[in-house]
């Protein structure tokens, strides 16, 4: 059969998928989690004696553990759906050998119309996923509330921190290869932006940081540039090899590459959002807390861009050098012998 444009050069009849299961990534969104909590608990637990620097780390701890809920949440979310999809498509769904097809991607009967039957599908999922990234929102949120205890700065924290869960939970009834690979991505991303935050003085030392504050500006900002950089690389890295075997197109691996920075995105607007009060109050300490909590919101906002971005870029660029030109696949059909039968 003769085809035009680009074909994948592994693709099948059968499309599935090999990644990351699951349950991995439930348990290493978890762990997120519970690092961002503990290292948020460490920073307020030293500020109690004095109530507005205690407001002011709960603020600056407040982006970190969004992010980590929501993530934790889509996680949660994902492995309800492989359960679900389990159950529902046992035949097809290959969840023992870590090979999942999408549910909503199975064929179904012809009908007059598909989409309410695919939108009744998707609801029920968003339900499932969604209840269960609630359950790790709310888990997450009594823990806080029974660590820090009930002041209005906390509980702010505690509410934000299960409603990122929720909402990553609803993410997750997107289609599961997207899902799995971009939470999967954003793994990787915290994982490549911990280790070098670890030899960020050196790296700061590197790129001219001296005893100015201008040369320690400018070296911050080089920092924050080589961070989003390795992390975009990281992601669009990711969602390949999560898409690589999956026979898809080029979009799905472009959605897939740009889904961590999408994510951190998604968080961001959580934080300013469920978190407005608490930032207000702690912007207005003095003027060094407003430019420090505007400051770090902008760079978090610029990390995310680049890194969905660079990943969505990179992930479409890693695709397209397995593709091979229509002409040639001809040229190796002809080549083969004639079937008998």
């Amino acid at each position: 059969m003769t085809q035009t444009g680009l074909a994948p050069a592994d693709a099948s009849p059968v499309s599935r998928v090999r990644a990351p299961g699951g349950l991995v990534l439930l348990v290493l969104s978890l762990l997120w989690l519970a690092r961002e909590m503990w290292a948020a608990h460490a920073s307020i637990a030293r500020n109690l004696d004095d109530p507005a620097v205690a407001i002011s780390s709960v603020a600056l701890a407040l982006p970190g553990v969004i992010t980590a809920s929501l993530v934790a949440g889509v996680a949660a979310g994902l492995f309800a759906a492989l359960r679900l999809a389990a159950r529902t498509e046992p035949a097809t769904d290959g969840v023992a050998d870590g090979a999942v097809d999408d549910p909503s991607e199975t064929p179904a009967e012809p009908a007059a119309s598909p989409w309410p039957g695919l939108a009744a599908r998707v609801a029920r999922r968003a339900a499932v996923t969604g209840g269960v990234g609630l359950v790790v929102g709310v888990v997450a949120a009594g823990v806080i509330l029974v660590a820090y205890g009930a002041t209005s700065a906390v509980r702010g924290l505690a509410i934000t921190t299960a409603l990122a869960a929720l909402i990553g939970g609803a993410l997750a009834a997107a289609p599961v290869r997207i899902t799995r690979a971009g939470v999967a991505g954003v793994l990787v991303v915290f994982l490549t932006t911990a280790v070098l935050t670890i030899f960020q003085e050196p790296l700061k030392s590197l790129f001219g940081a001296a005893d100015t504050v201008r040369s320690q500006s400018a070296a911050a900002g080089w920092f924050s540039l080589t961070s989003a950089l390795v992390g975009g690389l990281a992601a669009g890295v990711t969602a390949y090899l999560c898409l690589r075997r999956a026979g898809l197109r080029w979009p799905m691996f472009l959605l897939a590459g740009a889904a961590p920075g999408l994510l951190y995105v998604v968080a961001e607007i959580i934080t300013r959002l469920g978190g407005a009060q608490l930032l207000r109050v702690a912007s207005g300490f003095s003027s060094w807390d407003a430019f420090a909590i505007s400051y770090l919101g902008e760079n978090r906002i610029n990390f995310a861009l680049a890194v969905g971005f660079l990943g969505g870029i990179i992930a479409m660029v890693l695709h397209g050098r397995t593709l091979k030109p229509a002409h040639e696949d001809d040229s190796e059909a002809a080549a083969q012998p004639p079937s008998t039968s």
